[in-house]
């Protein structure tokens, strides 16, 4: 429904229909839209993600993980290579110290933690 007024043509009749509703009791809608995301391609100036990473551990623990997890989680979680991660950054500058192990981003100085990684951290700045 939000691609119509932003001028997009991924819609349809019902989330038009929903739109031109909206609009005979609000007739400002689409100006608040349009300001809404020029606010956020302000604001909004990162990306920030840990991801549970395929290539930091090894089989026996990928075992664990799919013994331990089959039946009990709905949802689909999947993990991915370090290359596969810095795809989604494509377009942005890293902040430092760049995409490492979770551990390893910017750990609290007193951080005694010896973990294992299992998972990729990153953040990028959108240029």
């Amino acid at each position: 429904m939000y691609d119509y007024p932003l001028g997009g043509k991924d819609n349809y009749t019902a989330d038009r229909a929903a739109v031109e509703g909206l609009l005979k009791v609000w007739p400002d809608a689409f100006v608040t839209v349009r300001e809404n995301r020029a606010f956020l391609s302000r604001a909004v100036r990162y990306l920030a993600i840990s991801h549970g990473a395929s290539d930091l551990l090894d089989q026996e623990t990928w075992k664990g993980i799919g013994d331990s997890w089959n039946g009990r989680v709905q949802q689909q979680f999947i993990w991915r290579s370090r290359d596969q991660v810095a795809r989604f950054f494509a377009g942005t500058d890293l902040v430092e110290p760049g995409l490492v192990p979770v551990e390893e981003w910017r750990p609290e100085p007193d951080s005694t933690d010896k973990a294992k990684p299992a998972g990729w951290g990153v953040v990028g700045r959108k240029r």
